[in-house]
């Protein structure tokens, strides 16, 4: 039995051998090179960047926009510019946060904007929304005008046309054709017109000399009727002082009856009031 000692250690020795030379070629984690992994790493980063990039340069191309700036009217810079410029889709929108979503619709054609939008693209974008809520604003000059003759008679108007000089000479012409039969209001055209007259002279100086002109309140609508009512133009009241009862009486005789010579009403009325020298008359 002793004899066999020097075997079994031989083959202990072997097997521990074998096992140590096993475990050697394996790699242990404490051994490993952090600049091989943080390489790795890296080089992983950059091919996602380098992928996402290519999508999105592919989404880009894939959406081109259907209007480019050019076809965009710049954004008015003046006062002439904001007068003359047409209303937008939305101009009149109560509110354009509660158009969210035809707004939306509306921008389609000028694309998505890119993450890293251009100056260009930034321009296009602004334009766009411009024009959908640009705003119908009056002319300047045609408000002076309203304000000028609203202030009609004020000394301090620079124009001197709108001051009253001596006399103060005022015609009405009076639309009595068959079209003032039309609703409006609780009642008729001729109706509202009558009232409004009404209004005007009850406003207009005691001294002031008024006149009534009257047109289409003859014969009808009828073809056969056009050439009698078309000439049928007068003048049924003054130039007098305003008699407010003998004006209503003049007036409230008319209704609505034939055609509508409106432009041969205001030549008479011109010619009627060429007679005042307009240095001395305000007319």
């Amino acid at each position: 039995m002793m004899k066999l000692k020097p075997l079994y250690v031989l083959l202990i020795v072997l097997f521990i051998s074998g096992c140590s030379n096993s475990d050697s070629t394996k790699p242990h984690p404490e051994d490993s090179d952090p600049e091989i992994e943080n390489e790795t790493v890296t080089t992983s980063d950059q091919d996602q960047e380098e992928s996402n990039e290519t999508e999105d340069v592919k989404e880009s191309q894939d959406e081109e926009p259907e209007i480019t700036l050019e076809e965009l009217d710049p954004i008015p810079t003046n006062v002439e510019g904001l007068a003359s410029q047409s209303p937008g889709r939305f101009a009149n929108a109560d509110s354009i946060y509660d158009l969210d979503q035809e707004i939306k619709e509306a921008m389609q054609d000028v694309g998505p904007m890119s993450k890293n939008p251009t100056d260009e693209e930034y321009e296009r974008f602004l334009r766009k929304m411009y024009w959908l809520v640009a705003q119908d604003y009056p002319n300047p000059e045609d408000v002076i005008k309203k304000w000028e003759f609203a202030s009609f008679g004020n000394p301090d108007l620079p124009d001197t046309k709108f001051h009253f000089k001596e006399n103060y000479n005022v015609e009405v012409i009076l639309d009595s054709s068959g079209s003032m039969a039309n609703p409006a209001g609780n009642g008729t055209r001729m109706d509202v017109a009558k009232k409004s007259i009404k209004e005007f002279l009850s406003e207009v100086p005691e001294e002031a000399n008024v006149s009534l002109r009257v047109y289409g309140h003859k014969g009808t609508g009828a073809d056969s009727d056009k050439e009698m009512s078309c000439n049928a133009i007068e003048q049924v009241y003054g130039f007098n002082i305003y008699n407010e009862d003998k004006f209503k009486k003049s007036l409230n005789q008319f209704k609505p009856m034939g055609w509508t010579p409106l432009a041969d009403a205001l030549k008479q009325s011109q010619e009627a009031l060429s007679q005042f020298d307009a240095k001395k008359n305000t007319n």
